[in-house]
């Protein structure tokens, strides 16, 4: 069990989250090869004792599911090179790395059918992280490959990116590549800044009421958790913490508070953790009222105990990765409080993105 990175004065008092449990969770069904799937009817270790809210529409999908496990264990502190007590995972961790070594190409690309740019945003995160972690030089090239097919695929005329490379662009998509960018950008691989300052094109073409909110792939489509994804890729690409529409529309999504929608939530978290200094009363608001909702979709027995699904199973991406989607956000959300504090990630300065 692991305790909030609350202040010692704050009235709410300490809320213990099972970041733990989710891991383990995900450690119970790795499959053979080292990957995961979205499949649990086929996994040998579960045999469909995991309900999912709906057939994951990406089901065959193993980069995603895979990807999506290994970004809370790196959250975490769990790598393959890991020591003391962080080196209890180091062997599934390390399987999970080389089934993704496996499945992807030389130059980069990291997903095939029914796979898409989502998928190669999932596995360069896990890729930059695990190099910027480690310094395993045996991940330096192949995470540099995997930014590089990225920046290839960008919309060279509308800077955003979406399902397929070159494709003209959704805030989602361009959310997941631009944090993709910027893992890779912290672990000091090269990242050209062209590329950052072409997303803020796209961003202006979806952005409505002076960009303190966004839509899907035009102004016209807001909903909160597009508008998180839009000032999240704002902050970590053109805009300062202090600018004013970035802060108003954070207020706005604390206003609004946590959903079932996990996209929103996990968004919404980042941009609200990042500006707890500009707003704090809004971040704690957010915090606690977020923690509340995870800790009571957390199973906490039997065989689904650790995953993360009551009251969360709304939402096209729901949809699409199903339970291991959820735990994986869920407890990825719940790391950004005490992630930063890691030997790697306190080196991660959302400013330093910027050019």
């Amino acid at each position: 069990m692991i305790k909030s990175n609350r202040a010692p004065n704050e009235d709410a008092g300490d809320v213990l989250i099972n970041v733990e449990g989710g891991i383990e969770y995900f450690m119970r069904h790795q499959m053979p090869d080292g990957g995961w799937s979205f499949d649990c009817q086929n996994n040998p270790s579960c045999r469909g004792n995991c309900p999912n809210p709906h057939k994951p529409h990406f089901i065959e999908d193993r980069v995603a599911a895979s990807a999506l496990v290994l970004l809370p264990c790196l959250g975490k502190g769990y790598t393959h090179m890991a020591k003391d007590d962080f080196g209890k995972y180091n062997a599934q961790v390390a399987a999970g790395l080389s089934f993704l070594a496996r499945n992807v190409g030389a130059d980069g690309k990291a997903y095939s059918s029914p796979g898409n740019m989502y998928s190669q945003a999932l596995a360069t995160i896990v890729r930059a992280e695990a190099y910027g972690m480690t310094q395993d030089r045996a991940l330096a090239v192949p995470a540099q490959a995997s930014l590089n097919y990225i920046m290839r695929a960008q919309d060279p005329s509308g800077g955003g990116w979406r399902y397929d490379p070159r494709q003209p662009g959704d805030v989602s998509s361009v959310c997941w590549q631009v944090m993709a960018l910027k893992s890779g950008r912290d672990a000091y691989l090269e990242v050209s800044p062209l590329v950052t300052r072409k997303v803020a094109f796209f961003l202006d073409s979806v952005q409505a009421n002076g960009g303190t909110a966004y839509g899907y792939s035009d102004p016209n489509s807001v909903t909160a958790a597009r508008t998180a994804a839009g000032l999240l890729s704002r902050m970590f690409t053109t805009w300062k913490k202090t600018n004013e529409p970035l802060l108003l529309g954070a207020k706005k999504l604390a206003e609004k508070g946590p959903s079932t929608d996990m996209y929103h939530n996990y968004y919404s978290t980042q941009v609200l953790f990042h500006l707890k200094k500009q707003l704090p009363d809004e971040w704690k608001r957010w915090q606690i009222a977020m923690e509340n909702k995870l800790l009571a979709a957390q199973c906490r027995e039997g065989h689904r105990k650790g995953s993360f699904l009551t009251g969360l199973e709304v939402g096209h991406a729901a949809e699409c990765g199903g339970i291991f989607y959820l735990t994986s956000m869920s407890v990825m959300t719940l790391e950004v409080y005490f992630k930063h504090g890691s030997p790697y990630f306190a080196n991660e300065a959302v400013d330093d993105f910027r050019e």
